[in-house]
């Protein structure tokens, strides 16, 4: 593992290194950029951010991760739940453990088969042709400008039409506008500053998130469900549809 100290684990080696990113950047540049600083650690090693986290064992050797994720599937860690929580309430396959997760995980294959995917790839090139004429148009000014509200309203437009079939090009769309703000408040385990770890308004930002979503999308999945029960109609191709249909085959 990188140099210890006994009082101060591994802080003082993780502020020096992250002195030297951007203040916003994410701490998943970590584990690499200690490799990098300390080439003699191996693909595996610890790392101690106490109080801060949990002490972590960081993997990097495929077939170490093959060992704990496939042939022996380890269960979640307790943080992955609570920073999924805002957004799923816990009724998410990331965090779902055994026959819970198999079964759900057998519900959403259909949408998720490699022949499904790729009668998506039209919709997705077509999204990404016109991200790339936005980038032209604004390259062609020659000035500086922000390129993650772009992406993330390109990676909403894939998600609604791919999953869900929505329009989500709309210039205010609540749901899309309620989930990046659940999004900006997730906070995980590690994080260091104290003020964004423990804010007072985040229970208040994440209840009236998730209630903006759930009338948005309530009405979306009982449109999707009572088209699936309809013999006179087509039935869609999104994702959320086909998930609809596997479900309500094993449960009519």
């Amino acid at each position: 593992m990188p140099p210890y100290n006994p009082i101060l684990g591994h802080l003082l080696v993780v502020a020096k290194i992250m002195s030297k990113l951007p203040k916003d950047s994410s701490n998943q540049y970590l584990p690499g950029l200690l490799r990098k600083a300390y080439p003699d650690l191996g693909p595996n090693f610890y790392m101690d951010t106490w109080p801060f986290g949990a002490p972590v064992l960081i993997i990097c050797e495929p077939s170490a991760l093959f060992r704990i994720t496939q042939e022996h599937s380890l269960p979640k860690h307790a943080d992955l739940r609570d920073f999924l929580r805002p957004l799923s309430n816990g009724q998410d396959i990331v965090t779902m453990e055994g026959q819970m997760w198999k079964r759900w995980r057998n519900i959403f294959n259909p949408g998720f088969s490699l022949a499904h995917l790729t009668t998506l790839v039209p919709v997705i090139i077509k999204e990404t042709m016109v991200l790339c004429d936005k980038l032209r148009d604004l390259a062609a000014t020659d000035a500086v400008f922000p390129i993650q509200d772009l992406t993330d309203k390109w990676t909403m437009d894939i998600i609604g039409k791919v999953r869900y079939r929505l329009n989500t090009k709309k210039s205010e769309n609540k749901m899309v506008n309620a989930l990046k703000t659940q999004i900006r408040w997730l906070v995980f385990g590690s994080k260091l500053n104290p003020w964004e770890r423990w804010h007072p308004a985040r229970g208040l930002v994440h209840w009236y998130s998730t209630r903006q979503m759930d009338d948005y999308l309530r009405p979306e999945l009982d449109r999707h469900t009572l088209k699936s029960q309809d013999p006179n109609t087509a039935p869609s191709k999104s994702i959320i549809s086909l998930a609809l249909q596997t479900y309500l085959a094993e449960d009519p």
